[in-house]
């Protein structure tokens, strides 16, 4: 190896460590804002699922993996999402039951639920943006052993009409 490469390596790699920590810190910061948002207002906290998100439109296909905490909260299921692979805090994904809602502060993006599907241990809720390309947006919450906290998040969602 040449001595630029090593000294490029040595550079790039503190540099993506020191980055990966500032986004971290950066959606730790929101989430600091979205309980602040809250406040003592109710909510029920499911911790560690599984969520699988595709995202389809005319220009391809997008497919992302995380561990998430979920937040149910008035008309609104408020996923934490965690990178899967580093186990650093991702941005905060607001879906809500109907289309009349206001976005949570440190919320990065909303969405209205379409459709919902039930599975045996998951839960399938289809949303679509209409924009330029449309966009179908899917997210799959795997529960896995807890049945429990499916049942609570089933419930939830069949509260109140969509």
């Amino acid at each position: 190896m040449s001595t630029n490469l090593i000294s490029m390596l040595i550079l790039l790699i503190p540099l993506g460590i020191l980055g990966n920590y500032g986004v971290h810190l950066y959606f730790k910061n929101k989430r600091k804002l979205l309980f602040k948002s809250i406040g003592e207002k109710l909510f029920v906290e499911i911790k560690n699922i599984d969520v699988e998100m595709y995202a389809t439109n005319k220009l391809g296909v997008s497919s992302k993996f995380f561990n998430s905490d979920i937040i149910l909260f008035e008309n609104t299921l408020l996923l934490l999402l965690r990178n899967k692979i580093i186990n650093t805090n991702s941005s905060i994904m607001q879906l809500s039951k109907s289309d009349d809602f206001d976005k949570l502060e440190g919320v990065g993006n909303r969405f209205t639920i379409g459709k919902k599907e039930y599975l045996t241990n998951k839960i399938k809720l289809i949303s679509t943006r209409y924009s330029s390309p449309t966009i179908v947006f899917e997210v799959n919450l795997e529960f896995k052993a807890q049945l429990e906290e499916l049942q609570v998040v089933k419930e939830f969602l069949e509260s109140v009409e969509i």
